[in-house]
Formats: C-alpha cells, sequence, structure tokens
C-alpha cells in the first residue's frame, strides 16, 4: 500500500505515535488491519480495478504529474480533462479493519451533559491526532463520535472513520483537496469549494454545526419526527389563539 493517506496508514500512525502519549482522552487502537484479496484470473489481488475496468473494455486513468496539477490550479478550462477526471474515479478494493475500545452510537446517550462531555472528549482525541500525528480527520459526524461506558465513571467520547483522513504534509497551501465531511454538518468553506486550505478549523466548525443539529432537531430520525409535529402542533394552537373571536 503506497497510499500514504490510506486509512489503514493513518491508524497505524496514530497508535505508534498515541501509545506513548498519557493524554486524558480515547483514540481508536488498530488491533488488526489489512486488504482483503479477490481471485480474478486466478490472480490474487487486493485492488481489483483493473480487473474490473477490463471487463468493460476500458482501463483506468492514470494521475498527472506534478507540473500538470499545478497548471489546473490557474488553468480551470482544463478541468473537464481526462487529466483531472481520474481523481473521481472509483477505487475498487475492501479492507478490514478491528478497532479498540468498543462504543455505542451516541444516540444512545441520554442525558445532554453526557453528551456535551462525549463530545469534548471526541474533540480531544482530534486535537491530538492533528498535533501529535499531523493527520486531519475531516468528517466530524454524528455516526463518526462514539459513546464508550467506562465503570464507575461518566462515558468518554471516541471519534472514529478516518476514511477521509488526510496527512496534513499532503495539503499544499492555498489548496483544498476534494470535498469531504457529512452534508449538514460541512464547513462553510467545504461546502462553497473555497480555495482555502484545509485546516482543523474546518472540523471544529462541523463540531458546531452537530451541537446546533443535536439541540434543536435530535440525533435520530424519530427525534427529528417528533420535533416537527409538535412545531405543527403549537403553530395550529396559535393560529386557534388569533382566528378565533372573543365572546366576553
Amino acid at each position: 500500500d503506497d497510499d500514504n493517506c490510506s486509512k489503514i496508514k493513518l491508524l497505524g500512525k496514530i497508535k505508534d505515535t498515541l501509545a506513548s502519549k498519557n493524554g486524558d482522552f480515547l483514540y481508536p487502537e488498530m488491533v488488526h488491519g489489512g486488504y482483503v484479496h479477490f481471485m480474478m484470473n486466478v490472480i490474487e489481488e487486493a485492488d481489483t480495478t483493473n480487473s474490473i475496468f477490463n471487463l468493460f473494455g476500458t482501463s483506468r486513468l492514470e494521475p498527472p504529474d506534478m507540473d500538470y496539477q499545478e497548471s489546473l490550479q490557474t488553468n480551470t478550462a482544463a478541468s473537464d480533462s481526462d487529466a483531472d477526471r481520474w481523481k473521481q474515479q472509483y477505487l475498487c478494493a475492501r479492507r478490514q479493519i478491528v478497532l479498540t475500545p468498543i462504543g455505542k452510537h451516541i444516540k444512545q446517550v441520554k442525558a445532554q451533559a453526557k453528551l456535551i462531555l462525549v463530545l469534548a472528549d471526541a474533540m480531544r482525541c482530534h486535537s491530538a491526532v492533528n498535533k501529535d500525528c499531523d493527520i486531519l480527520h475531516r468528517d466530524i459526524s454524528t455516526n463518526n463520535i462514539l459513546a464508550v461506558d467506562v465503570r464507575d465513571s461518566l462515558p468518554r467520547g471516541l471519534l472514529i472513520d478516518f476514511d477521509y483522513g488526510l496527512a496534513t504534509g499532503t495539503v499544499r497551501k492555498g489548496s483544498r483537496p476534494e470535498r469531504s465531511e457529512t452534508l449538514p454538518f460541512m464547513s462553510i468553506g467545504n461546502l462553497a469549494y473555497i480555495d482555502t486550505r484545509c485546516t482543523a478549523l474546518d472540523n471544529w466548525e462541523s463540531l458546531l454545526y452537530l451541537v446546533c443539529w443535536t439541540a434543536t432537531i435530535g440525533i435520530i430520525s424519530k427525534n427529528r419526527k417528533d420535533t416537527q409535529e409538535r412545531r405543527e402542533k403549537e403553530l395550529e394552537e396559535n393560529l386557534f389563539y388569533i382566528v378565533t373571536p372573543s365572546y366576553d
């Protein structure tokens, strides 16, 4: 695996770096991880992209050289070329990863104060990963933070899912990688695809939207439905009081 932004490599770096730290936070510790190999034309392959492209009588696009990539920053007319579209082609590879500790979805945290503690704990991990491991998470959302039960103590927060994780050294100044993050929690810079450097502030902005989301309409669809029904009922009651004449 030559991809320095591979999820397995990023998690391996997190484990190796943070294992020696004594920070008051949890981090995803990879117990085992690797590629799943498939038999393709009597050959064991982890990356089956080429074989799948061959089935359709075509081949995968190759990335352009660095000089051409830099020219794309100033030449927007070339944005539809094959050399640019290679970024959007599918990579057909399957990975399996075993992580510890085990957590539960934050929708199972009933108390508001405990939820805030879980979110704060997860962002402590985010800060450590960014500062000590030089990795940006880039997808702060309700599905990527777990609550970990601790006996005789308050729940802890665990940041998971580094699918969009990126080694900060690969982000050039003045450039923003492809869009990441989950739509309701995307930073404005990411949503509008502003040509500025992607930083940890984008992730903190996502956390702000996550807190607003959970505080107003809830985490799960049932909460959102209940909130909508309650608002409609309140609206009907207010209209009733407005339009009903008084006979006193």
